[in-house]
């Protein structure tokens, strides 16, 4: 099975698909939780929460798929994160993409992956860095 991330916003969206896309999966496949400030603390369980739903262990992934943005900055680095520490930790290819999750290219492009890899955000322009108020 393949995991895909999404944390481009306060939501996080995970959605879980056979590595063979012709095989199909019991619903729900997508999974989305409105964590917001949360999502360092929560977003790793709900990942093992939906992986359950599907009847599928961590150690059943052979890939990973996160979307690297444009996006919320925090977000997007709390979902990267997030993702290359279950890639590095399950030993397992993973790739990052600008499109939907569930592009058939990524599939391919994850198939064909074969040193391990880690994923950068793309923010999509420079950070709003203020200034402290003291």
């Amino acid at each position: 099975m393949i995991l895909g991330i999404k944390t481009a916003s306060g939501l996080a969206e995970t959605v879980v698909r056979p590595a063979d896309l012709s095989q199909k999966v019991s619903e729900p496949t997508w999974e989305g939780w409105p964590l917001d400030r949360a999502m360092s603390e929560e977003l790793l369980s709900c990942i093992e929460q939906h992986l359950e739903w599907q009847h599928v262990t961590l150690q059943d992934l052979v890939g990973i798929i996160v979307f690297r943005g444009p996006g919320s900055f925090t977000s997007l680095r709390i979902g990267i994160t997030t993702a290359n520490a279950l890639a590095y930790a399950l030993q397992i290819p993973i790739i990052g993409t600008e499109v939907e999750l569930e592009d058939p290219a990524n599939f391919t492009a994850l198939a064909k992956q074969a040193e391990p890899q880690i994923i950068t955000p793309l923010y999509g322009s420079e950070p709003n860095i203020t200034k402290p108020k003291k």
